[in-house]
């Protein structure tokens, strides 16, 4: 009689798992776009999106803000951070300026209220905003603020 045939016990390769898909951590915002003086900041806001009024909510403290952004035909897309701040598009900047551009943000990190029209949405990271240059808005921005945006034009 044959006795049945024994195979050593074999080794199993580890299960081939499918990669992790993860988001792309580009950015705009370099080291070059980091300020430390507010009034520079708000320059860098105005200059890259629509002229604008900021101020902070708290005075005392160091600053630190970044815009960093890059043209893409009529698009804009910008990364803004700041700390505890309000930025302001008013009816008089409007009627001083107005290119006729819309706003479509992804806050990325900390929270704030956007406010137009009598309407506010608070964000906090993952959410998305689109606003209208040519009306009148207000941002109030946390300590750890950051949003990208495209500005786009509204024709």
């Amino acid at each position: 009689m044959t006795e049945p045939m024994t195979t050593a016990p074999q080794a199993t390769a580890p299960q081939a798992t499918a990669p992790q898909a993860t988001a792309p951590q580009t950015t705009v915002l370099t080291p070059a776009a980091m300020v430390s003086c507010f009034e520079d900041w708000e320059d860098r806001i105005s200059s890259t999106f629509v002229p604008l009024r900021a101020r902070r909510l708290f005075s005392d403290g160091d600053f630190q803000g970044g815009v960093g952004s890059v043209a893409l035909g009529p698009v804009t897309l910008a990364e803004v951070a700041v700390t505890n701040t309000v930025v302001e598009r008013t009816p008089r900047l409007i009627r001083r300026d107005d290119p006729e551009f819309f706003k479509f943000g992804l806050q990325v990190a900390g929270t704030s209220v956007v406010e137009q029209d009598g309407r506010q949405a608070r964000l906090v990271p993952g959410d998305l905003v689109i606003y209208d240059t040519s009306r009148p808005y207000r941002i109030v921005c946390d300590e750890q603020f950051r949003m990208t945006v495209a500005m786009f034009p509204r024709r």
